[in-house]
């Protein structure tokens, strides 16, 4: 499941916010995996004028599912960064 998050998260990077540079940190805790994924695309919309798709609700979703928590932030033309938060006993990663 976790996989498919972050993929999610490279194809709106490239589709969405054309970006030409993707990071991903994956960091594992003994109570904890932390990923984050970086991209220099343009940004998200601001919120007041951007619905969540599907691939953010999916995203989302999955994340509930692990038990985990998901964030984005983003600057105009600064890229965006995903922040997801697993915990470790999870088995299903």
């Amino acid at each position: 499941m976790l996989f498919r998050i972050i993929q999610e998260g490279l194809q709106n990077g490239i589709k969405h916010a054309a970006a030409e540079k993707i990071d991903i940190h994956i960091l594992q805790g003994s109570d904890k995996m932390e990923v984050r994924i970086i991209d220099d695309g343009k940004g998200l919309p601001e919120k007041k004028e951007h619905q969540p798709g599907m691939g953010f609700l999916t995203m989302q979703h999955r994340t509930n599912l692990l038990g985990g928590t998901i964030g984005w932030t983003s600057q105009d033309d600064c890229g965006t960064e995903i922040s997801i938060v697993i915990p470790s006993q999870n088995n299903c990663i």
